[in-house]
């Protein structure tokens, strides 16, 4: 009597490839979803931590050069206004480019200066008592910063310069400097424009973008922020912005006061 043996071909049968398939597409898919995400967060932190680098920097430099703005009234010297002085300037009405003679365009109401005579001024009331001005200023409108510079020759003693034969004294001429938020197409960004005569009396204006991805910026001054500044302080609050490669929108707030080193009225 003869027996037959039956031997197993070697290989899988289409079940198996099938179930093993799925199951690999199944785990492969969960690590790609999970490195997704992980480089998703890490290129988010990054751009978040750039940004606020950016924020760091531009403050800093920001408060470098206010340190020497002039505390002015403007009775001392016939100005139109107090220096500095703080203006709402609301970016959507305020011209992208100007001009000596419309740069003032797009102002809004003076809201604060550091001078004692424009206590009167309504100053602005966010409507929040929130301890953190990032928060409380978020839904302000943008600021603008008025300030009056010297000639640097004024500042650094130049001999040179005509003097008044009275009191001695060098003659200087005032920069009156403005920073503002411009918005350029759906682009934002933070600008000095620098108003000045020539030797000439030519009236000349120079601007500078002072920095990208700036949205709004924020003033305060004792008439508008008593309890948390003083007479000779200007608080700043600088709000940035900006979109990454895949459409997310990073954001960062950061503040800081700058001390005015001249507290002498002229």
């Amino acid at each position: 009597m003869s027996h037959a043996r039956r031997v197993k071909s070697g290989g899988f049968t289409l079940i198996e490839m099938v179930t093993a398939i799925t199951l690999f597409l199944i785990v492969f898919g969960a690590m790609y979803i999970t490195m997704s995400g992980a480089t998703a967060a890490f290129n988010s932190g990054q751009a978040s931590s750039d940004l606020q680098e950016k924020g760091r920097r531009m403050l800093k430099r920001l408060i470098g050069e206010l340190r020497s703005a002039l505390i002015v009234d403007d009775a001392a010297l016939g100005l139109p206004h107090a220096y500095p002085s703080i203006f709402e300037r609301d970016t959507e009405t305020s011209p992208f480019q100007a001009t000596p003679e419309d740069y003032t365009e797009g102002r809004g109401a003076r809201i604060a200066s550091l001078s004692f005579q424009d206590q009167d001024l309504d100053g602005y009331d966010s409507g929040s008592s929130h301890p953190d001005r990032r928060i409380r200023n978020r839904d302000r409108i943008s600021n603008e910063l008025v300030v009056l510079r010297l000639d640097d020759r004024s500042l650094q003693g130049d001999p040179t310069l005509p003097y008044d034969e009275t009191t001695g004294d060098l003659t200087w001429r005032p920069y009156e400097t403005s920073y503002l938020v411009v918005k350029d197409g759906d682009q934002f960004r933070l600008e000095r424009w620098q108003v000045f005569e020539d030797e000439s009396g030519s009236v000349l204006m120079e601007t500078e973008i002072f920095g990208r991805d700036v949205f709004k910026i924020t003033f305060d001054a004792l008439a508008n922020d008593p309890a948390n500044v003083r007479y000779n302080q200007i608080a700043i609050t600088l709000y940035l912005q900006k979109r990454s490669g895949v459409g997310r929108v990073q954001e960062a707030a950061l503040e800081g006061t700058v001390n005015l080193r001249n507290t002498r009225k002229f």
